[in-house]
């Protein structure tokens, strides 16, 4: 995992909690908790909203802070949100 490497990571994640995550890394032998004390990685958990409040909510941090790597979990609702805005433009 980069953010064990000292670089920069934002974990985005719309349905998992984050002591769940951090609880199941920790079997994997991965400790989340001091990644996220050393400033590493930052963890974010997003409700499901529109589109285009979707993307702002990833991007501004994204941008903000310069993350190095940005997980979302799971991508799947983004693009679902994506292919309903694509089909609501498409049809008239």
């Amino acid at each position: 995992m980069y953010a064990l490497e000292g670089k920069k990571c934002l974990y985005i994640s719309f349905y998992e909690d984050k002591e769940k995550l951090f609880m199941n890394m920790r079997r994997l032998g991965m400790n989340l908790r001091e990644v996220e004390d050393r400033g590493t990685m930052t963890y974010i958990k997003l409700p499901v909203t529109s589109t285009e409040e979707l993307l702002n909510a990833i991007a501004e941090p994204s941008i903000r802070d310069a993350y190095a790597v940005v997980v979302i979990d799971s991508i799947n609702i983004v693009l679902e949100l994506v292919e309903k805005k694509s089909n609501k433009e498409l049809s008239f």
